[in-house]
């Protein structure tokens, strides 16, 4: 069986830990754009109720006529009359013991009935003298309409408010708006590039180099990493992940991989796109691997670098164009 050309071997499994981190990528874009869409979201929720708050209609009050007034009137001062009186007579209770009590111990004989009524008596004519001006200081505030036109005015001045905080809930809402149709569009975008990496992706694995069970991205950063590190084939880098496995040091490898792909993947990206858009170093690689395809006589060989050439140009365009991915 021909042994498999290694920089074809380098190359492959470069394009293969590009691909899948140009998909890593997108995947943690898609996440920031998720939790951010949400917290848009959420403040276009708040938006609208206070915008609900802000609508609501805000009553003008009629002007009274003359029957209101002669009503409002008489209720004023049956309202106040009454009150006044409950107070009067609790306070004439009151001064009326205190009062009646010193009187009958300085005096020293019964004057204390005829004090207690005397100033229980005088103490709610005052408070009923009181009460009554009072009530008509109300009603000629009635008549004049004062009342009517300070209700005017808290309304104009609600209405101001209101119109203010309107403006304001427009512009944050407008704002907020702007940014949910653009982290929508941008989510959009991204389920795109993911269905055109997932078909390149699908196009690198379909030569079966990798088995099934190891296309995933940790496996593929550890292949990466022994293959252009090392002289080491795909198949003995895979053997060396097994032993791994084999000998229960793999979750061990897996933590360490995910710390590595965590802290590097934007600088693989980053490297991968510059790579990408030196059309000499294409050209030339894309040269020797049509040229190994031509010569090899393993005709399962020369089909694998063929759909390798195929897709290492279709790999290469496609992480040129896409910029978003560098940083």
């Amino acid at each position: 069986m021909s042994k498999r050309n290694q920089e074809i071997e380098r190359i492959y499994i470069e394009q293969v830990r590009n691909i899948e981190t140009a998909g890593y990528c997108l995947r943690m874009k898609e996440t920031t754009f998720n939790r951010n869409l949400k917290q848009w979201q959420k403040k276009l929720t708040e938006i609208e109720k206070e915008y609900k708050k802000v609508e609501t209609e805000i009553i003008v009050p009629e002007k009274p006529t003359m029957a209101d007034k002669i009503f409002a009137s008489v209720i004023e001062v049956l309202v106040n009359m009454f009150l006044v009186t409950i107070f009067s007579i609790v306070i004439g209770l009151i001064l009326g013991f205190i009062i009646g009590t010193i009187v009958f111990l300085v005096n020293e004989f019964d004057g204390f009935r005829a004090t207690f009524r005397t100033v229980l008596f005088v103490t709610v004519i005052i408070a009923e003298l009181l009460g009554f001006w009072y009530s008509v200081d109300e009603i000629r505030d009635i008549f004049s309409e004062k009342k009517y036109e300070e209700k005017i005015e808290k309304n104009m001045e609600k209405r101001k408010l209101n119109a203010e905080k309107k403006t304001e809930l427009d512009k944050n809402r407008e704002e907020t708006i702007k940014h949910e149709e653009n982290l929508l569009s941008n989510l959009q975008k991204i389920k795109t590039e993911c269905k055109k990496i997932s078909e390149i992706k699908n196009s690198l694995y379909s030569i079966n180099w990798i088995p099934l069970q190891y296309r995933d991205i940790r496996v593929i950063y550890y292949i990466c990493d022994m293959v252009t590190t090392s002289d080491i084939s795909i198949d003995e880098a895979l053997k060396f992940y097994l032993m791994q496995e084999a000998n229960n040091k793999l979750d061990e490898i897996i933590e360490r991989l995910d710390e590595i792909i965590d802290n590097q993947h934007q600088m693989i990206m980053n490297q991968a796109v510059i790579t990408s858009q030196n059309k000499e170093l294409i050209s030339k690689n894309t040269k020797m691997i049509n040229k190994l395809a031509s010569i090899e006589n393993n005709t399962k060989l020369a089909a694998d670098y063929a759909a390798i050439g195929v897709n290492y140009a279709e790999a290469n365009a496609y992480i040129s164009m896409a910029t978003y991915l560098k940083k």
